[in-house]
């Protein structure tokens, strides 16, 4: 247990520098860019700017969000109250890149794809019922500040029936907050419901054939936003430094 712990601490100061630099890096958020006045038109006057900026921020955060979401990594069955894993991935999510909000949203020009890599540890537990598993982690964003710790709890429904065809079914939730972004932060949850089933190959190979569904939520949390770096917005003038 103290080398798997010292091993997710050694993990997390390797991944934290990479997200505390100052400048921005290509795949930061720059939401000045969507609701800039001098960029879309009139904001005061024109409802529909309003209503476009609005369209292309919730657009933006409902794909950044699904970038953080969780994975399905491992099977329905637990580990076991015994059984514990330290895993490090790495996923990539496409994203609509020849969009609007996309291309005036980023500090860079987004790829067709965003890539994150992470690790999460998992632990059995038979309190409060067996067949319990709790776990947390990390997901970070290359080229980028953000990165999203997370905590999550499965529990299986049914499993063991290894000498039967009856799949496991568990239940997961998952909760995770995305830092680091200098416009804004997202909560993300998801509860989802997966199935799977173990089969033997020559007492040889384990294969596991599991699928499942997710319910996600995404909830952006915007940060004050300057439309005029440097400069006093209602002198109209550039602030000495």
């Amino acid at each position: 247990m103290k080398t798997i712990l010292s091993l997710t601490g050694l993990i997390f100061i390797i991944f934290l520098p990479l997200c505390v630099a100052s400048a921005k890096y290509r795949n930061d958020t720059e939401l000045s860019n969507l609701y800039n006045p001098t960029v879309t038109g009139n904001w005061n006057d024109s409802i529909q700017v309003k209503t476009d900026a609005h369209a292309k921020y919730r657009n933006l955060m409902s794909q950044l969000g699904v970038v953080f979401a969780p994975n399905f990594l491992s099977p329905a069955e637990t580990l076991g109250y015994m059984g514990h894993a330290l895993g490090v991935n790495y996923s990539m999510t496409t994203i609509d890149y020849k969009a609007p909000y996309w291309k005036e949203g980023m500090e860079g020009k987004p790829g067709f794809a965003l890539q994150t890599i992470g690790f999460e540890y998992r632990k059995g537990m038979w309190f409060p019922l067996p067949g319990f598993e709790i776990g947390g982690g990390l997901k970070y964003l290359p080229e980028s500040h953000m990165y999203a710790p997370h905590i999550m709890a499965k529990f299986a429904i049914n499993e063991g029936y290894f000498k039967w065809p009856i799949p496991t079914i568990a239940v997961r939730g998952y909760g995770s907050r995305v830092m680091g972004n200098t416009d804004v932060d997202l909560t993300i949850a998801s509860v989802d419901l997966s199935l799977s089933k173990s089969f033997g190959l020559l007492s040889t190979v384990n294969t596991t054939v599991y699928a499942g569904y997710a319910y996600l939520m995404i909830i952006p949390d915007s940060k004050v936003i300057d439309f005029t770096p440097g400069v006093d917005s209602l002198r109209q003038d550039v602030i000495p430094t």
